[in-house]
């Protein structure tokens, strides 16, 4: 399943909620109705929505990651963050 969001007038992200894949595209004058229509935006996102399914068809499912892997990733961030706020405060981190 493709679902898709608008992040500017001009730009529109597309995710694939199987795998997780994003894809963005660009249409140049999208915001102004003068140069595109509606009509044709609507018509270019639905293509590029059916090219991006078809990129996608072959790929195997998201993998979720092992609890471990995990949980040692999530030791690693609350370190990074400990690092930032120990930069804030003293004015060097612990890595340095």
């Amino acid at each position: 399943m493709i679902y898709g969001v608008w992040e500017t007038p001009i730009q529109y992200r597309m995710t694939d909620a199987r795998t997780g894949k994003t894809k963005l595209i660009i249409i140049p004058g999208a915001d102004d109705p003068t140069l595109v229509e509606p009509e044709e935006r609507d018509d270019i996102v639905a293509e590029y929505s059916e090219k991006f399914e078809e990129e996608l068809k072959g790929t195997p499912d998201h993998v979720p990651m092992h609890k471990s892997f995990q949980h040692d990733l999530g030791k690693m961030l609350f370190e990074i963050r400990e690092s930032k706020q120990r930069l804030k405060e003293v004015g060097h981190g612990r890595y340095w």
